[in-house]
């Protein structure tokens, strides 16, 4: 997943070229409206003055779309992000980066659910790719990294330790056929 950051949602001053203020109701003192941010992408939704801060929406000039909580100018809190080649993340977002539980699925049918931590994978998840192969275990900065099993689209698997997307250290390697390594 590439990281949100500043391209994505939390625009450097933040300056609104253009606005609409949109009918909603009012929420403690937040109000709702439209405009066009300095990047090109429209945010319409929720503001705290002129913060995005509530839920809202925006949308970039190549398709990219975050629907979901904003905090301070910032993706925080549950949120979807499309981006603009159809690859998807949802979940929670903290610092305008997934950070806390989401999944991320790419169009071609491949998937992670899991545990992330500032934009990458970190902790408990299950990945699996469009051939049928998949990961269950421990990663960490976004690699396969402690212990996790691995089941290839065959039928065989490994259950063991993993270093920086390695097999390495003890585990155990099963064949399709039933032998195994250990």
């Amino acid at each position: 997943m590439g990281n949100c950051n500043d391209a994505c949602c939390g625009e450097k001053g933040n300056d609104v070229v253009g606005q609409k203020v949109v009918a909603m109701k009012s929420l403690e003192d937040r109000h709702a409206r439209e405009a066009v941010l300095q990047n090109g992408s429209i945010y319409s939704g929720q503001w705290k003055g002129n913060v995005r801060d509530g839920i809202g929406k925006q949308t970039w000039p190549d398709g990219a779309v975050y629907e979901g909580a904003f905090r301070n100018n910032k993706a925080e809190g549950y949120g979807k992000f499309t981006h603009a080649d159809g690859d998807v993340y949802e979940g929670d977002w903290l610092d305008d980066r997934a950070h806390g539980s989401g999944r991320y699925a790419h169009i071609d049918g491949s998937s992670y659910e899991g545990e992330w931590v500032a934009d990458k994978q970190t902790g408990y998840g299950v990945e699996c790719w469009a051939d049928g192969s998949c990961y269950r275990g421990q990663y960490q900065d976004g690699l396969k990294h402690g212990s996790g099993m691995f089941t290839w689209i065959d039928g065989s698997s490994y259950d063991g330790e993993f270093d920086a997307n390695d097999i390495h250290g003890q585990g155990t390697y099963k064949w399709a056929d039933g032998r195994q390594y250990c």
